[in-house]
Parts: C-alpha cells; structure tokens; sequence
C-alpha cells in the first residue's frame, strides 16, 4: 500500500461511524407502482453534499471516497427516459479497488454492510428496471453487476426483521439499456413490511475485479409479466412486457379492440392500430421505454407503459 492509501485509511481510523457511514432518507421524489414506493427509482433527484452527488434516498460510498478524489457513483446523462440515470463505476487507485454501489439505506462498501431500508404495505412479485453494463474485455474473467433485494418483516417476539423474500440477478454485458425482471423468491407467507435494494457495479463486493461500469434507470415494482388493469370494469392485460415484435392484448368477452395507439417518451405517435384482434405485429423500433393508449369497445381508455427489447 503506498502513502496515499495509509493516509487514506488512517484518516478512515479517525473519522466517526456516523460520518463513514452515509445514511439518506428521503420521500421528495418516487414512483407508486401498485401500492409500493422506491425511493428516487428513476434517479432524477440528486443531493449535492459539497464535494460530490448522491441520488436522493439511495446510500452510496461518495461520502468516504472524495477523500481519495473520485467518485463510483455519479449522475448521467444516458437514460431510458427522464433527465437522469445513476452511473456506478470500479475505481482502483494503487492497491486498493473500489466498487460502485447504491442502496435504498446506508452503505460501509469496505465492509459490505447495508443497514436501512424503505416501508411496505403489500407483497409482490418482480423488480424490474433497465441497466448498461460493460467491462473491460482484456480480463478473461469478465464481471457482473449485481442487483440484489431483500424483503422483510419486523418480528416483535425475536425484536428482529425475519427475510421474506430474496431477489437476486447476476446482469451480464450489455452495450446498450436492456430490461430486466426480476422475480422474488418467498420463503414465508405473510406481508413484507419493509425492504432494501443493492446494485453494484460488480458480482463481488470483497474481492471487486478493477473493471465494471453500470447504469440503472427506472426502478419499479410489478405483480405481473405483463401490465394488467384491474381498476377497469373488464379487466386489461397488456403482455409480455418487455415485447420484442408480437403483443398481445387479452380483453376478456371482448372481440375487438377499436384502437391501439403507440407513442415515444416525448408524446410523438409512432404506431396506430384499429380493430386490434388479441394480437398486433409492432413496428421495427428502437429498445426502451414506450407509452401505449387503446379505445375499449365500453369506451374506456386504458393507458400504460410498453418495454420494447429486442431478441438475443
């Protein structure tokens, strides 16, 4: 270790747990998808602390690295939609090699420890998102990034939180945004009341390999493969999603679907369907983020997101 790094790690002996530690809680800025909250889930909102960001409600180890002079969580500008994505890149600096990592509660990366979380009121079934993930190919051992959730329950008898579910993805090579689902293993009935999320710019937080940029960008909860619209009389579903060329629209007792209509991010139509029969051919279109809004026979109009990836 050379002079630089123990003066890091001396300096690191001095300071207070409370200051190495970085907690954020904040409720200013999320997305409610079907009764659940993630914190800042598109990263649009960033707290500037004086000498570096972090995403607003999302812990990450920018408050112990600045020493060092860097950063492996940053802002970005390349997105899926919205203004912002979150960038979590592998630093090293002589002997020492630090991963980029968030979570929805407070980071010690040097420990691998996350303590905090966020409130839940119901369960569900998938985390879903999109990530860019690229490694240095020179390395015959090439990375992962790493998302990981768990969900808990507070256990008044034990005064602990018992696990209620474990959500884990290994996300490979990825040179452009892709759509991942993720789905959540329960080993208990009863209700989550309480969870956390970690993304990290590698598959091993201990041994971090030097290499590894990640960029994540609109987080969400679902309870289905597809996007369902119960609050409408006649149930919607709208499936799978994300879809690559073949949609199909299940209307229960409904022949015919009047119109489908499919837009950018911005509002620009870029698609229009009449007398949509269960299934339509969708158009040659970039991957990302898409909006759809379909006329019912009951003249309800039925809106939502659309994922559009492309075949392997």
């Amino acid at each position: 270790m050379n002079v630089g790094s123990r003066a890091f790690w001396l300096h690191m002996q001095k300071m207070s747990k409370a200051t190495v530690v970085l907690l954020l809680v904040a409720h200013a800025f999320s997305i409610v998808v079907e009764g659940q909250i993630i914190p800042n889930s598109s990263f649009e909102n960033w707290i500037f602390n004086g000498s570096w960001e972090d995403p607003q409600g999302w812990g990450t180890p920018n408050g112990t690295t600045f020493i060092m002079g860097f950063s492996t969580v940053t802002k970005s500008n390349t997105v899926v939609v919205g203004n912002y994505s979150v960038k979590l890149a592998t630093r090293s600096q002589a002997n020492l090699v630090v991963p980029g990592v968030i979570a929805t509660g407070s980071v010690d990366v040097f420990a691998s420890v996350f303590k905090g979380g966020f409130a839940l009121t119901d369960s569900f079934k998938f985390l879903t998102g999109f990530y860019r993930y690229i490694t240095d190919t020179s390395i015959s051992d090439l990375d992962s990034a790493l998302i990981l959730s768990y969900l808990w329950r507070w256990n008044a008898a034990l005064g602990k939180r018992d696990t209620v579910a474990k959500a884990y993805f290994l996300a490979p090579y990825a040179g452009t945004f892709k759509p991942f689902t993720i789905s959540y293993q329960y080993n208990a009935s009863v209700k989550p009341d309480s969870g956390i999320i970690v993304i990290a710019s590698t598959k091993n937080l201990k041994q971090p390999k030097p290499s590894g940029t990640l960029w994540i960008d609109h987080l969400e909860f679902s309870n289905h493969v597809g996007i369902a619209h119960p609050q409408h009389a006649v149930k919607v579903f709208v499936l799978p999603n994300p879809v690559s060329t073949m949609l199909q629209i299940v209307v229960p007792h409904v022949e015919a679907i009047p119109s489908f209509c499919l837009y950018t991010v911005n509002g620009q139509q870029i698609a229009g369907f009449t007398h949509v029969r269960n299934s339509l051919l969708l158009p040659v279109l970039h991957e990302g983020i898409y909006f759809y809004k379909m006329q019912l026979a009951s003249g309800d109009v039925v809106a939502g997101k659309l994922f559009i990836k492309h075949p392997d």
